[in-house]
């Protein structure tokens, strides 16, 4: 795991006298927060001080995911609309495999319905499908 006062991603906005702030500008992190801000504020430090607070990383870091394993995953893509696109296991006992797509972490997921993404047995044939689908229409991997 790395830890953001390493990180060549963090990036301190001076605050003008008030609490400065770390911003992360990994594009890889716009998905993380919903907030207003384009990036994900990473932590807000003491009055007129550029001591970074935090002492490891936020939950929602990239690098922190990638770290855990989640890489095994499989691919996941932006969609032209700027979601993000992967393969998730439906619900119930005899669950399928799907496309789903989301805006960020802390909103829910939806099915991408197509008749090129259609309700799988295994996660590998519900990926292949993703890859050839993303090609087609020239989606970008998404990158831990």
């Amino acid at each position: 795991m790395k830890k953001c006062s390493e990180c060549r991603f963090a990036k301190f906005v001076d605050g003008n006298g008030n609490p400065n702030r770390y911003y992360c500008y990994n594009e890889d992190a716009r998905f993380a927060k919903s907030e207003c801000d384009p990036y994900p504020l990473i932590c807000r430090t003491d009055r007129h001080s550029i001591e970074m607070k935090i002492k490891t990383s936020p939950r929602w870091c990239p690098f922190r995911k990638a770290s855990k394993g989640q890489q095994e995953q499989g691919k996941k893509y932006i969609t032209d609309r700027g979601l993000l696109a992967y393969v998730s296991n439906g619900f119930g006992k005899d669950g399928k495999w799907m496309t789903v797509a989301h805006k960020d972490t802390f909103q829910g997921t939806h099915r991408v319905v197509s008749k090129n993404l259609p309700l799988r047995d295994t996660r590998e044939e519900a990926q292949a499908d993703l890859d050839t689908y993303a090609r087609k229409r020239g989606w970008k991997e998404y990158r831990w």
